[in-house]
Order: C-alpha cells, then sequence, then structure tokens
C-alpha cells in the first residue's frame, strides 16, 4: 500500500534509472528538480474519495483492522533495559566518554514507538556500572568497564618502568648515516630503556621508519628480534612490507593468533602508527607482552587522526603511565616553507601554518563548482608529469564529486578509455557491533558478508542478501536461490552489512582495494587500502590489474581510487596532494584533518575552498576526545562562568586566528586591486 500511494518515489527511482543514478543524496537532489507545480487544490472529501479508490477492498479492510487495533503486531521485546543496554554497547564501542543526552536519545530510538521517555530515563539514571560528571557545563558518562580497561593499560606500563636490562648496552649503537642526531637521540632512547613500555612520539614525515629500520638492525645484533605490527592491513603488509619488513602484520592478527605470540616470547613488539591503536586492543597488546615476557614499543603522532574504536591509548599512555616520550620532530619530507606550515600544523599552530601555505599560494578561492574543475585539472597536470597525486575530501560525497570530474578530464585526454563496465560495489553501513544486532538496520538488497563462521552454518566469506524482515522482527536472507535462512544477529561480531551500489570501470582507472581478499584465481591477496591500475578485462568480465592480478567481477570491494579521506590517506606519501574542502564538509574539518591531509605530499599541497576565512574558522580546533580516566579524575562540577584566565586564554586565541584573517583579507584585496576598508564594507553588506 505504501507502493502504490509514493507516486513520487516511484517518478525519482524512474527518473534516477535513466540518468544512472544511485547515491541516495543524489537521488534527494532529483526530487527536488522533478517535483511539477501544484495543480489547483482539491477539497479533503474529494481527496478521500480519490485515495480510498485506489485501494483494494482486502486493503480497506487491513487499514480498518489497524484503526480498531485489530491488525497482527510484532511480539514488543524491547524494555528500558535493553533499550539503555543497546545504547551503551553502541555508544562505547568508538567513545570511552559519551554525553548522556546522547546515550539517552540512542536508547528511545531503539525503542521508538514501544517506550515511553520516562521509563528509559529512569533506567539510565538508575544504573550503577556508569561514571558521571559534569565537565565544561555538560554532563558526561562513561562505564566502570572503560574505565577498568584503561586502568589496566596504565599499571601495566607503569608496573613495567625500570623493569627491564637495555636491549643494547653498547653507548653509541647507531653508526649508520641515514639517522640525524635527533633520530639517534630516539633510537638510543629505545636500546637503553629499562622500561618494559617506550614511546617514541615522531611527527609525520620525520623518517620514523628510517628509525624503526635501523633500531631493529642494532637490536638484533645484539641478540633479539624485533616483530613489527601496526593497527591496519595498509600499513602493516602494504607499507611495512615494502620498507622491507617481510614478516610485518596486523596487531588484531597477533591477538588472534597463538602461534604469532609464542614468537614474540622474550623479543620486542614495534607497533607503527600507534595513534589508531585503541584502548581495548592496546589493553590486549599488554596481555600478550606479559604472557610472553616481551618488550612493547609504541610509535605514533597523537597530532594526526585516533583510532576509530573507543580511547587514544597512546596519549593516555604519554599523560597518566608516568613514561617519557623521545620526540623526532625535524621534518625531512618537504622543504622550505611548504616544511614549515606542516611543522606549525603539527604543533597546533593553525593560524600560523596556513599564514604560510597561503603564502606559498597552496590555497586557491575557487566558487562553487569550479572548485571542483580546478582541481581536476591540477590533477590531470601532476599525472601528465608524471608525479603520483591523491586527493583528500573531509566526506566522501565531495570525494564522489570530485572522482566524476576526474575521470571526465582523464578521459577527454585518452588517459582512460573504453566504454565503462558496470560492476557490483559493496559499501559498509560502518555500523558498531551494536548497531548490527539492530533488525531495523536492514533494508531489502543490503548485502551481508561474513568474516568469520556463525552460527547457523554461516561459512567465513559467505555472503547473503537480505530479503525484508519478517513479522516477529527477524532479519530474513537469502543464502542461495530459493533458500531463505534467518540471520543471526546475536553472531553481528562475525560480520558486517553493506548498501550495493553501482561502480563504473574502464581501463586506466585508478582503483583503491576496501576489504581483504584474494584474487581471482585465489593465489594472491589483495589488501585493504591499496592502490592500483585497471588494464582492462578479461573474456569473463573480470578487471584485469596493471601488476597482473584479476579481480573477480563480483568481488564488490573496489573503489574509485583518486579520492580518499584524511583518515585513509595517513601512513601514504605522493609527490603532490589536492586538498578539497567545500563549505558543506566544514562539520567534517578539524585541525587533524588538515594537518594529516597537507602533510602527506613530498613536493606540494593545494587546498581549494571558496573562502579562506571560514576554511581558517572551521579547521582551528582540535577534536580530542576524553578518555574514561580523564573524566573520572575531573571533580563535580556544577555549571559556572568560566574563569578569568580562561576567558582571557580564549580572547587570545580567537585574536591571532583573526588577525591571521585580517591579513589574509587584506593580501586578497591588494591582489584583486580593491580597497580594503571598501571590500570590509562590502562584506559587511552581505552579512558575511
Amino acid at each position: 500500500m505504501i507502493e502504490k500511494f509514493s507516486r513520487r518515489t516511484e517518478l525519482i527511482e524512474e527518473v534516477a534509472a535513466a540518468a544512472g543514478v544511485t547515491d541516495a543524496r543524489e537521488k534527494a537532489e532529483l526530487g527536488a528538480r522533478t517535483r511539477e507545480k501544484k495543480s489547483e487544490p482539491k477539497s479533503l472529501d474529494a481527496l478521500r474519495a480519490e485515495w480510498k479508490a485506489r485501494l483494494t477492498p482486502d486493503e480497506k479492510r487491513e487499514v480498518l483492522a489497524v484503526l480498531q487495533g485489530k491488525a497482527a503486531k510484532p511480539p514488543n521485546d524491547v524494555t528500558p533495559r535493553t533499550a539503555v543496554d543497546y545504547a551503551l554497547a553502541n555508544a562505547f564501542e568508538r567513545s570511552s566518554v559519551m554525553t548522556d543526552r546522547r546515550v539517552v536519545a540512542s536508547a528511545l530510538k531503539r525503542g521508538y514507538g514501544k517506550l515511553a521517555p520516562k521509563d528509559v530515563a529512569g533506567e539510565f539514571a538508575g544504573r550503577s556500572d556508569l561514571i558521571r560528571r559534569r565537565f565544561e557545563d555538560r554532563d558526561y558518562v562513561t562505564t566502570k568497564a572503560v574505565l577498568a580497561e584503561e586502568a589496566a593499560a596504565l599499571a601495566f606500563a607503569r608496573g613495567g618502568r625500570g623493569a627491564c636490562a637495555p636491549l643494547v648496552r653498547t653507548p653509541e649503537p647507531f653508526t649508520s648515516e641515514r639517522l640525524n642526531a635527533e633520530q639517534q637521540q630516539a633510537g638510543r632512547h629505545v636500546l637503553e630503556s629499562r622500561d618494559r613500555v617506550v614511546l617514541i612520539r615522531g611527527k609525520a614525515g620525520t623518517g620514523k621508519t628510517t628509525l624503526l629500520k635501523e633500531a631493529a638492525r642494532a637490536v638484533e645484533a645484539a641478540g633479539k628480534r624485533v616483530h613489527v605490527f601496526a593497527p591496519t592491513t595498509e600499513a602493516a603488509r602494504g607499507i611495512l612490507r615494502r620498507d622491507g619488513f617481510d614478516d610485518a602484520d596486523t596487531v588484531a592478527r597477533l591477538l588472534a593468533d597463538e602461534t604469532m605470540q609464542s614468537k614474540v616470547r622474550g623479543q620486542v613488539i614495534w607497533v607503527d602508527e600507534a595513534g589508531l591503536l585503541g584502548t581495548k586492543d592496546t589493553k590486549a597488546l599488554f596481555d600478550v607482552a606479559k604472557k610472553q615476557n616481551a618488550r612493547v614499543v609504541l610509535m605514533g603522532d597523537e597530532g594526526q587522526h585516533a583510532s576509530v574504536p573507543r580511547g587514544d591509548a597512546f596519549r593516555l599512555l604519554q599523560t597518566h603511565a608516568g613514561l617519557i616520550a623521545a620526540e623526532v620532530r625535524g621534518i625531512q619530507r618537504q622543504t622550505g616553507d611548504y616544511k614549515r606550515a606542516v611543522e606549525a600544523l603539527s604543533a597546533g599552530d593553525v593560524p600560523r601554518g596556513f599564514e604560510l601555505l597561503d603564502r606559498m599560494g597552496a590555497i586557491r578561492e575557487v566558487d562553487g563548482l569550479w572548485r571542483h574543475a580546478r582541481l581536476a585539472g591540477d590533477y590531470l597536470d601532476a599525472v601528465r608529469a608524471g608525479e603520483s597525486a591523491l586527493v583528500v575530501a573531509p566526506t566522501h560525497q565531495e570525494g564522489r564529486a570530485v572522482t566524476a570530474l576526474i575521470r571526465e578530464y582523464l578521459r577527454q585526454d585518452r588517459l582512460i578509455g573504453g566504454r565503462d563496465r558496470v560492476f557490483e560495489q559493496l559499501v559498509s553501513y560502518g555500523l558498531t557491533e551494536a548497531g548490527r544486532t539492530d533488525a531495523n538496520n536492514y533494508s531489502t538488497g543490503d548485502v551481508v558478508r561474513f568474516q568469520q563462521n556463525a552460527k547457523g552454518g554461516f561459512k567465513k566469506g559467505e555472503r547473503v542478501r537480505v530479503l525484508g524482515r519478517s513479522e516477529d522482527g527477524r532479519v530474513l536472507v537469502e543464502r542461495k536461490p530459493g533458500l531463505t535462512a534467518t540471520l543471526p544477529l546475536s553472531e553481528a561480531r562475525h560480520f558486517d552489512l553493506y548498501e550495493r551500489r553501482d561502480l563504473r570501470l574502464a581501463a586506466g582507472d585508478r582503483v583503491r582495494v576496501t576489504s581483504n581478499g584474494t584474487t581471482q584465481d585465489g593465489r594472491s591477496r589483495l589488501l585493504n587500502g591499496t592502490l592500483q591500475t585497471v588494464a582492462g578485462f578479461d573474456r569473463y568480465g573480470h578487471v584485469v590489474l596493471e601488476n597482473g592480478q584479476v579481480v573477480a567481477r563480483d568481488f564488490g570491494h573496489l573503489a574509485h581510487g583518486y579520492c580518499t579521506t584524511s583518515h585513509a590517506s595517513q601512513g601514504k606519501t605522493v609527490d603532490r596532494v589536492l586538498v578539497a574542502v567545500g563549505p558543506e564538509t566544514f562539520a567534517a574539518a578539524s585541525r587533524e584533518q588538515l594537518y594529516v591531509s597537507v602533510s602527506r605530499g613530498r613536493k606540494s599541497a593545494t587546498l581549494y575552498c571558496e573562502d579562506k576565512a571560514e576554511l581558517l574558522d572551521a579547521v582551528g580546533d582540535a577534536r580530542r576526545r576524553l578518555s574514561a580516566t580523564e573524566l573520572a579524575n575531573e571533580p563535580r562540577t556544577e555549571a559556572r562562568e568560566p574563569s578569568r584566565l580562561v576567558r582571557l586564554a580564549e580572547h587570545i586565541r580567537r585574536v591571532a586566528r583573526w588577525e591571521t584573517v585580517r591579513r589574509l583579507v587584506q593580501r586578497r584585496d591588494k591582489s584583486a586591486g580593491r580597497d580594503t576598508v571598501a571590500r570590509e564594507r562590502e562584506r559587511e553588506a552581505h552579512g558575511r
């Protein structure tokens, strides 16, 4: 009946199919453009007569049954307790601390139409497993379990201070000319430390990998083995293995593989990109180190993006474990003003970094969609010059818009050719484990992929399509044509949920692997995050890559590789980085996003925006997450006015930022030959 009355939806779907549009947001825009002008209004009686005429006698009886309360209802299995349990699991999978309003809102959404708000609020208020504090005029909450997890990690690090013999007793273990004085000092800190856990804080582009190579060589010369790991597959099995660490692997693999754990007994566990390691995995890593009597070296940069799982463990260990971190600050990747700009951003001085970037012409103001065209043109210039280039955007939506123009430019230049072939693309919804237990998050046509064996006979690697939900709330899936099964939502940790989209590829396209897998013949690994170029297609329609690998046409985990988010770009190095930051993406912009994006390039970085002043304001603040330890140590406070010192510090920060804005406006006005005063009046007139 809903489909029968959804004539606008039917029209939009027809137009979208004709235009090749599959994205939900783009369909929403089609809805606005295809809306017809309203005809002469009809009376309510006339409308009701028209509506009733569309209904069959059976449908009329169904509507009457609903009105009289006689229709079948799914069982109400949601209680205030289960709703709050769900909200807590959903909230604290990726955050150690959350505002209480967001937790209650999540519980209410879970019980929408079934639970009274006062009952949910009462259940939440009565929970004894929560820690509540008022902090900066907001009410925050964490759980005792999250706090205990952080406390265990900190206890291991504190307890290991001075408990071990130095890895190398030679006063000067480094003789390689590849290391500068700062790197040598950091290396000596690791090799001479008596702590069980050793920290190295290194900014982007400071030569941390070179330091790792030389330190590992010195450790192994002294009789121990360094086992190298990283939080992400690309960093571990891609970047680190290319840099000579043939056995490098992911932290997740170490935590799951008891055979691998036995190999690190009495040795050194070195984790690169440790800033991406969540508290849960850090605590589990320490458990392995304790059991195997191993040393742990964590190397990372807390100024870049933090982990997706809850907890900024690398920062927490520096501030609360009493460990002294070695620091490598001398940037080697960039030179000149570019280097000085990255140094300023890495130190948190956004106005200074922004001014240096603007002075070197790296910030370009371009209106509207011309911004994407300018970026696509510069990308094409880099490709023609034989330089590696990467486009970074804060959101996937802007990334898709840029990608469409880049492909158009490359096709005009005959760098990609032939007709597009359409493949099924699986895009993860990014749900938490708790989110995947909620049947309401499943829609007909979605795809479920199992990463591990699960109850019901589901095997690792198996894919099933969602058929819909039964009357009693179960999620029905199709395993094979004609074979229907119930999805075991209690096994949500073993699978992920994907949306289906169309991916158009042609010979010459750059593609990015979005999930680990194997080639069509099963002989080679496809690593999440790696970039490849499409050489063509075989007679079966499979994708042939330039490196000789063949990807099955139904693999599903490929995406265009021209543009990425700053999170996915972390750890990459290219000649030129091009950053798209339109006003619609400012909500996703931050100090970390700007620092990570700009620091990816060796030769240059260019930012494309509509207004420099607005961009500076958007990226001025850091997105630091509060830890459970910090919240628990914060005394309970009532809402109060900020202290005079706090107000003064805020005033100085604003003055510094807007002084930079003023200089930027003056420079732009001077270059345009306009009088500054007249320009500022014009800006005021436009409400800017």
